[in-house]
């Protein structure tokens, strides 16, 4: 075991205790490829894991054990092409997955036991990747995911665009049908009359009994909605990261409305979980004015300017309360994917980044508790 320190001046005026991160559990799954953690079934004790570019699941057991795999190319029927978030366990011996074409139920033998088809759109515009920053979390019969649309109608140069974006959807594994909802607030960021990046609009989400929580890439508000249509909005509260340089965005006259820029030195929310105490994000923190401008200078080199800022920039995990109050904001010693961590029975389940120095034949997953 061993655990990040606690941080006493990340506590707000809310007379909790400090809390740190504790690891409890290492699983190492031996495995020449890149894998992503799909879902953990504690009762079963079991982990299931996708490597995206060979379409290959595979179960283990808590001691990184390989139990099953199942491998779908796309030539072989029933097979899945494009996960628009990460794969489920289905009942004991089932997987579910929520992809391009639909929603599929596979056995551990890979026989595809249900294909639904999405009925209402073909194929729906939606972005996606198997990572639990895009989860797909149930509710009442429902899936709720992602929903923004890679392009639509508007231009990310028009202000129609903004006032048309939405944000979150839910999918229906009985019909087929998905239902996209959830507009930006009049006092977002995106309504300042500037431009942005798709990518800098990508919201992190969690649902807890009936609410659902929402941080909208990178503009630094905590968003609180009831699960329930038509959606009220009961609180927004700026989030006290720091360090954090939110985006500037562009002028409109100037963006192309035909690209997508990943910007670097904007601050973003990668993720957002809820367990039963807390809410827990992981963030990049952007930067500051002067390495912005020095970003942007043709005449540095990137490789020169990346080096210059090595270590300057680190992510950070923040743990708040269900309001939005911080509790505990520190950089991510434990090195885990910001992408990739959701909770389970109050405890972060995480995988850790492979090493840049040396090519890994294996992945760790880590057990957390917040303590």
């Amino acid at each position: 075991m061993f655990s990040c320190g606690k941080s006493s001046e990340s506590v707000e005026d809310n007379n909790q205790p400090p809390l740190s991160l504790l690891v409890k559990d290492t699983i190492q799954v031996d495995y020449a490829g890149m894998l992503s953690l799909q879902d953990i079934d504690t009762e079963q004790e079991r982990l299931l894991l996708y490597d995206q570019q060979r379409q290959i699941f595979l179960v283990t057991d808590f001691n990184g054990t390989v139990l099953n795999q199942i491998d779908k190319g796309e030539d072989t029927k029933g097979s899945y092409s494009f996960l628009l978030g990460p794969a489920r366990f289905h009942d004991y011996d089932h997987l579910f997955i929520i992809e391009r074409n639909g929603m599929m139920r596979f056995n551990f033998g890979g026989e595809l036991v249900s294909h639904v088809p999405f009925s209402n759109e073909d194929p729906p515009r939606f972005s996606g990747r198997a990572m639990f920053a895009e989860e797909f979390l149930p509710y009442e019969g429902r899936f709720l995911g992602k929903g923004v649309f890679g392009r639509g109608e508007f231009g990310k140069n028009e202000r129609e665009y903004y006032d048309e974006f939405l944000l979150l959807s839910w999918f229906n594994p009985e019909d087929g049908r998905f239902e996209r909802f959830l507009r930006l607030q009049p006092e977002s960021l995106f309504k300042n009359g500037k431009a942005y990046e798709v990518t800098e609009m990508m919201p992190s989400y969690a649902l807890l009994n009936d609410t659902i929580y929402v941080i909208v890439g990178t503009d630094p508000y905590l968003e609180v909605y009831a699960a329930q249509e038509p959606y009220p909005l009961i609180s927004r509260k700026k989030l006290n990261y720091e360090p954090y340089y939110p985006s500037e965005g562009q002028d409109m006259r100037s963006a192309d409305p035909q690209a997508i820029r990943v910007i670097e030195s904007s601050g973003f929310t990668k993720n957002l979980k809820a367990s039963p105490e807390y809410l827990i994000s992981g963030y990049s923190p952007g930067y500051d004015p002067i390495d912005r401008d020095r970003y942007s200078d043709p005449s540095i080199a990137p490789q020169d300017f990346r080096k210059s800022i090595e270590g300057k920039y680190p992510e950070y995990i923040h743990i708040m309360d269900h309001q939005g109050n911080r509790l505990l904001n520190e950089e991510n010693h434990l090195n885990i994917d910001l992408r990739e961590f959701t909770v389970r029975e109050g405890e972060i389940w995480a995988k850790r980044r492979p090493s840049d120095d040396v090519e890994e034949d294996f992945v760790i997953i880590y057990r957390i508790a917040i303590e």
